[in-house]
């Protein structure tokens, strides 16, 4: 008899916990698999913040993860050449800039580019609203005693002036539909 009572006591306490892992697993969405890795009285701590990492950006998740194995490495002392390898890209990506510059289609390239890459990256990707506004560059003119049409008029001459100096000095040079 006190056998079928030690039974049926342990037949409760499985049926229990049973009972728990499935209002667990409809609560959190997941089994857990780590039985006896964590002491029992800290594992509603560990499943609170499971849910509350459910909720965080998955960008932001993987910043974090990256944060704790970049911290696992040594720091490694910068050389020379990563130096220099960092100045020929900064230095590339500034000529890419400027050639960009020249090209309205290229500009329009660049900024959805950097459009895409804003969104992706802080501030936008920690869940804060969106402070910053966009302020339309306003160009000023070289001379400040010029306007900034004065300044382009001249320019779109001297331009004029080289396409059409070799015509002027070898009349032959023309194309054949002038």
């Amino acid at each position: 008899e006190d056998e079928e009572d030690e039974e049926q006591k342990e037949y409760r306490e499985f049926k229990k916990q049973k009972e728990k892992e499935e209002a667990e697993y409809k609560k959190y969405g997941r089994k857990w698999i780590w039985q006896n890795y964590i002491s029992e009285n800290r594992k509603d701590d560990w499943l609170n913040v499971a849910e509350d990492l459910r909720h965080i950006n998955d960008h932001v998740i993987q910043d974090i993860q990256d944060f704790i194995l970049i911290s696992a490495f040594p720091k490694e002392k910068q050389t020379k050449r990563t130096e220099l390898a960092k100045d020929v890209e900064g230095l590339l990506l500034e000529s890419e800039e400027v050639k960009a510059k020249e090209d309205p289609e290229e500009i329009k390239k660049v900024k959805e580019t950097r459009d895409f890459e804003l969104s992706l990256r802080p501030p936008y990707i920690w869940n804060f609203k969106e402070t910053r506004m966009d302020v339309e560059e306003k160009i000023k003119a070289d001379d400040p005693l010029k306007t900034q049409e004065e300044i382009e008029k001249e320019r779109l001459e001297e331009e004029a002036k080289k396409e059409v100096a070799p015509y002027l000095i070898n009349p032959n040079a023309l194309p054949e539909s002038c």
